[in-house]
């Protein structure tokens, strides 16, 4: 592989059962992790200033999605193979709209963080703790990127104290009708935050 287009045209086939584990070995098969990269930063930043992606303009959040999925595959596969580009996603990060790549990425950055594996500049954590923010607020948002997102946040207040009234305040809103899952969430999440 020599080319994201050509990242593109693997993750435009036809959907199947294990599809996002057998790209991610062709990814690291063909060492082209920085294609993805490169695609996932096109598709997030400026699809639209990207002459290879206009052909494609009908499935790009389709393909966003794909390469957000094969990148979490790739990452809980072998999370050295992203130490050469954790700089490329937390810049990235606060720029993902689509739902369904957010849910990848805030997975991802929710174990980086656990994990201590790489931490970013001031300006970054700061950029992903808003929108991290802004994910957990949003009543468009899904359960489980609101999960992330909050998970990512607790990690966060260390670096940033005013997180903590914060999560206070979203601990507050989700506990109005609460589904189960968010329930058991809360509990564990508000024992953290003493």
């Amino acid at each position: 592989m020599k080319s994201p287009e050509e990242v593109v045209m693997l993750l435009k086939k036809d959907f199947y059962e294990g599809f996002a584990g057998q790209v991610r070995d062709i990814i690291i098969q063909e060492q082209a992790t920085d294609l993805l990269f490169l695609l996932l930063r096109d598709l997030i930043i400026d699809p639209k200033s990207n002459n290879y992606l206009n052909k494609f303009r009908k499935e790009l959040s389709k393909i966003e999605f794909r390469a957000a999925y094969v990148l979490e595959y790739l990452y809980f596969y072998d999370n050295n193979l992203l130490n050469p580009y954790y700089d490329v996603f937390f810049t990235i990060f606060p720029q993902v709209t689509n739902g369904s790549t957010k849910r990848h990425f805030a997975k991802i950055l929710s174990d980086i963080l656990k994990n201590n594996r790489w931490r970013g500049t001031e300006v970054q954590k700061e950029k992903i703790a808003i929108s991290c923010v802004e994910w957990a607020i949003d009543k468009k948002v899904r359960v489980a990127v609101k999960v992330w997102a909050i998970e990512s946040l607790i990690l966060l207040r260390e670096d940033f104290p005013w997180l903590t009234e914060v999560l206070n305040e979203i601990f507050d809103v989700l506990s109005i009708n609460p589904s189960a899952g968010i329930k058991v969430r809360l509990s564990r999440w508000q024992k953290l935050q003493l």
